[in-house]
């Protein structure tokens, strides 16, 4: 094969994948309506979907070469073409079957090319070809008996009907890259930048039309007075004249008049010329923002497009915990900023996991509850005024306990023994936000370090959205998620703190106001101001920043300040002036400034100046969590500790050895056991601040070696974790019986994960 005929063959393979992948999605939610309760002629019609979906990209494949994709639909369509002719069932094993061949067809159509056991696809094939083997060695009676499809009961598959479709040009659809329609969007951003640039020069040649009336003012009274003169000098006699002296002077009065036309015209024409850059300026405006929504709405999305891809994760992830539930949405047609929807699919992943995980119950739970066995959960999108809309996210299960919140909130410090009666249950709720607090009885690779609902809140404020939860205790936990329907512009205001600006979302901003110094007062080391009956920190920008501290004896009498919150925190932040009200476009740091702690990232004003853009979730946090009371000697009060000792108990010395130098690699005292017997005897003996332990071990296995440690009441207190090949969710359910802390699975170690989890426990 040439060149040429390669980079055709390339091309061609990026346009199968494009194609291949919104058919397995299509072929996905038909498997996932298959497995609903659906009416007997909406059936049949999903079942025509998948089969000619299926056909489609095998005659797809065969055109780029791809016998494995081709292989797997042939047999798959031959599944379904039976299903049409109401010659087979299929049941929950076998849509178990029909879903591994679609994630084995994603793998092979991916463009990073995914391992695909070329066993596994001929194991598939043959799983295929026995099920409906199987299937057509039943009797007919029970077969017509089974029948839910709406077979014709000749088994002759009758030609579907088929519209006659629209000519693509008059639908008005074009298959365009993303990646285009983001450069096209940046490139109408930019026209903001230059709209903004002539704004400033509408306001320049404002203020020289202002300066030149001041002028021409002036000017009048100066002529005014010289007339006079002028006047007085021609009423004198002949004799009492000076020659020499009237001369000057009319000459200076023909200036000043050449000088009062000339200044005149000039005026004039600033004045033309500034209302002429007015209307054309307001002209920009229109035309870059009818611009800005036609390329908008090209970024607009069906809210399906992530809401489809979640129905198969409920599925496959409560089956891995044990337990069944489904997705209900509604409102998926609204369409939404598809970079806001790209944003969004790792909070509701985060959510979903958290139902599944810690909402709903298992089957036996739920029937004892007088629940149906099968857990919901519930996804409706609806717009609101104000260009935004709300994503109400609910699940039927057990509830938010709001003790075992409390009892980790005090546990990871962010309450304290003092505030817990007197939180309120909206304070609670909240406080399920903050990074750390979990309520799981054991860490896993998909729950127990308290980050998923940190993550959800930090996606969604960074998307200049917000969030409200509220739950019933056994019965349902509700998230209302309000956010923009698009990425736009916004309004901020501009400050200045030392001698650099900064631009403040206006969405945060409660209140702009002169403090006075008389104001200030100090309680538990800190500078608060009294605003309605709360006492708020009040605290310098340049200081929350750069941990900069102003002359004490350098305070004016009152300074700007401005009233700060973000998610029920509330701060007052000092800066030294209050510029202007400004029309923000953030722009991003970049790779190297990303981490920045405090800039969500820059805007351009229309002098061209380049301002940060203030995170002010960051900031506040940085505000209330830093004491800046805090001395040097405290700063350093912990460098003499010394490094925990943890025991590991591995009977693999591959495994031993390894887990021993990545943990002494981290700092930490490490001792190993061969198992559990030698584990439990050097516990008794010894003194250690963390177990790490296999289960899988000879004489005493992890589960009961956990188990004795927790029933030793000397060392009942030792975190455990369990690193092990079993992955079972049974398993992790004898983990959290026996008392162990956390369960990470072999197969999805990472050092990091460990070492995180160690951090955590200690």
């Amino acid at each position: 094969m040439n060149t040429k005929d390669e980079e055709f063959q390339k091309r061609l393979l990026v346009m199968f994948r494009e194609e291949a992948r919104e058919h397995l999605d299509s072929i996905t939610k038909g498997l996932l309506d298959l497995e609903k309760e659906v009416p007997t002629d909406e059936k049949k019609e999903i079942i025509e979907r998948v089969y000619r979906e299926t056909h489609s990209l095998k005659g797809a494949a065969r055109a780029v070469s791809l016998s494995r994709v081709e292989g797997l639909c042939q047999n798959l369509e031959s599944v379904f073409s039976a299903l049409k002719r109401g010659e087979t069932t299929i049941d929950s094993s076998s849509f178990d079957l029909l879903h591994k061949v679609v994630d084995n067809l994603s793998k092979i159509i991916s463009p990073d090319d995914l391992p695909v056991d070329e066993r596994d696809i001929e194991q598939l094939i043959s799983n295929l070809k026995n099920l409906l083997l199987v299937q057509s060695q039943k009797p007919a009676e029970d077969q017509k008996k089974n029948i839910e499809t709406g077979s014709t009961g000749d088994n002759i598959e009758k030609p579907v009907e088929i519209k006659e479709s629209e000519p693509l040009l008059s639908r008005g659809t074009v298959r365009v890259a993303t990646w285009k329609l983001d450069s096209l969007f940046s490139k109408t951003d930019e026209l903001i930048m230059w709209r903004l640039a002539q704004g400033q020069m509408v306001a320049d040649l404002k203020d020289l039309n202002i300066r030149f009336q001041e002028w021409f003012w002036n000017y009048s009274k100066i002529n005014s007075q010289f007339l006079k003169l002028k006047q007085s000098l021609e009423t004198r006699s002949d004799d009492n004249r000076n020659e020499g002296f009237t001369s000057d002077l009319l000459r200076l009065t023909e200036f000043l008049d050449y000088n009062r036309n000339f200044i005149d015209t000039i005026e004039r024409r600033t004045r033309t010329l500034t209302e002429n850059a007015t209307k054309e300026n307001f002209g920009l405006y229109e035309f870059t923002e009818s611009i800005r929504e036609e390329v908008k709405r090209t970024l607009l999305l069906p809210a399906s497009v992530i809401l489809d891809n979640y129905q198969k994760f409920v599925r496959t992830f409560s089956r891995e915990k044990g337990k069944e539930a489904e997705l209900i949405s509604s409102g998926a047609e609204i369409e939404v900023d598809r970079r806001v929807l790209d944003e969004l699919k790792d909070p509701l992943l985060h959510l979903i996991r958290n139902s599944i995980d810690h909402g709903i119950e298992n089957e036996k739970e739920r029937l004892q509850a007088g629940k149906s066995k099968k857990g919901r959960i519930k996804i409706n999108l609806s717009s609101v005024a104000g260009n935004r809309f709300t994503i109400t996210y609910e699940d039927d299960g057990r509830g938010i306990d709001l003790e075992a919140v409390k009892n980790s909130g005090l546990k990871n410090g962010i309450f304290s023994e003092d505030q817990l009666d007197k939180l309120t249950e909206s304070e609670i709720l909240t406080s399920i936000f903050y990074s750390g607090l979990s309520t799981s009885q054991i860490i896993t690779d998909t729950s127990g370090r308290g980050l998923g609902l940190a993550i959800v809140l930090e996606k969604v404020e960074a998307l200049g959205g917000y969030i409200d939860v509220s739950s019933e205790k056994g019965k349902s936990t509700r998230f209302e998620i309000t956010l923009p329907l698009t990425i736009a512009t916004f309004r901020g205001v501009l400050v200045r703190a030392g001698k650099l600006r900064y631009a403040i979302p206006i969405r945060n901003i409660k209140r702009v106001f002169m403090a006075k110094t008389t104001e200030i007062e100090t309680i538990e080391n800190r500078s608060v101001i009294r605003i309605n009956g709360v006492h708020l920190s009040i605290i310098p920008l340049e200081q929350v920043l750069y941990d900069k501290t102003g002359n004490e004896d350098d305070k004016p009498d009152s300074f700007p300040a401005i009233y700060l919150h973000d998610h029920g925190n509330e701060i007052l932040l000092q800066v030294d002036e209050v510029l202007a009200s400004i029309e923000v476009l953030v722009k991003t740091l970049g790779p190297q400034l990303k981490h920045l702690e405090g800039v969500a990232g820059a805007t351009i004003l229309g002098n061209g100046s380049v301002i940060p853009v203030l995170r002010i979730d960051e900031i506040i946090e940085s505000a209330i969590k830093t004491d800046f009371s805090v001395t040097a000697e405290s700063g350093r009060k912990d460098t003499d500790k010394k490094a925990p000792n943890i025991l590991v108990a591995e009977d693999s010395i591959t495994s031993r050895m390894l887990l021993k130098n990545i943990l002494e690699g981290a700092g930490y005292k490490v001792e190993t056991a061969v198992d559990g017997v030698d584990a439990f005897s050097k516990i008794k003996t010894g003194q250690f601040d963390v177990l790490v332990s296999d289960v899988d071990m000879p004489r005493m296995n992890g589960f009961t070696l956990t188990e004795k440690v927790r029933a030793d009441p000397k060392n009942s207190d030792i975190p455990v974790i369990l690193v092990t090949a079993l992955e079972s969710q049974e398993d992790k359910e004898h983990g959290i019986e026996a008392g162990a802390n956390a369960y990470i699975v072999k197969s999805s170690f990472d050092q990091s994960n460990l070492l995180e989890v160690i951090s955590r426990l200690l």
